[in-house]
């Protein structure tokens, strides 16, 4: 490893969300970033524990893909101001849905953070991931059932989608349209998708949509 990340995950004080799914999905052999535990020491001194987590780079792509030759893209939910920098005012949340955009503008939707297209592997642009969502939204029901498993590894969605499920994860693709990757492999020649940033799991629910109602006992 060239780079990794150090997770403070202030909202899971456990430190144990992302490292299990982590687990999880090496488990069901899909490409997933690799995470442990790290005492962090800085001058001798004792900062804290962390989740230690694999960057998801060119050595994370050669390992699960064998190149990284391919086109990357980092898709997300962001907040969209009126504005920017915001200057007051309630924003917009825009997800990274797959919903068909006018005029193909993945570049600048979101101040081009929905679908980030990572500038160290940018080969083909946003040609690949404008095919992609045009194939999803346009293609007949005949199209679609020949040719998605050529464009797009749908076993590998499925196996992730059912590690989601498992642990309730509110923030990823299946319920908010955000923190995963997409990845135009050069050799296969289709769409890669794999996750990253799970810790909104296991009853963290930020979004208040899966809120459970306490009862005071007299």
């Amino acid at each position: 490893l060239r780079k990794i990340k150090l997770l403070a995950e202030a909202k899971d004080r456990s430190l144990v969300r992302s490292a299990l799914a982590s687990y999880l999905g090496q488990e069901m052999k899909i490409p997933m970033y690799r995470a442990g535990f790290a005492l962090l020491y800085i001058n001798g001194a004792c900062i804290g524990i962390y989740i230690m987590a694999e960057q998801e780079n060119s050595d994370f792509l050669t390992c699960r893909f064998g190149t990284s030759g391919g086109t990357l893209y980092n898709t997300r939910k962001v907040t969209r101001w009126p504005s920017w920098p915001p200057r007051g005012g309630m924003g917009t949340l825009e997800e990274a849905s797959l919903l068909l955009r006018p005029k193909n503008d993945y570049d600048s939707y979101g101040r081009g953070l929905v679908y980030e297209l990572d500038r160290d592997r940018a080969r083909a642009g946003y040609a690949p991931l404008s095919n992609f969502i045009a194939f999803l939204n346009l293609a007949s029901t005949s199209q679609f059932v020949a040719e998605i498993e050529q464009r797009f590894n749908v076993e590998g969605l499925l196996r992730y989608q059912a590690i989601e499920i498992l642990i309730g994860n509110g923030d990823g693709y299946w319920f908010a349209g955000n923190n995963y990757y997409l990845y135009d492999d050069p050799v296969a020649r289709r769409i890669e998708f794999f996750a990253r940033d799970m810790s909104n799991s296991l009853g963290i629910d930020e979004l208040g949509k899966r809120t459970i109602k306490a009862t005071k006992q007299f």
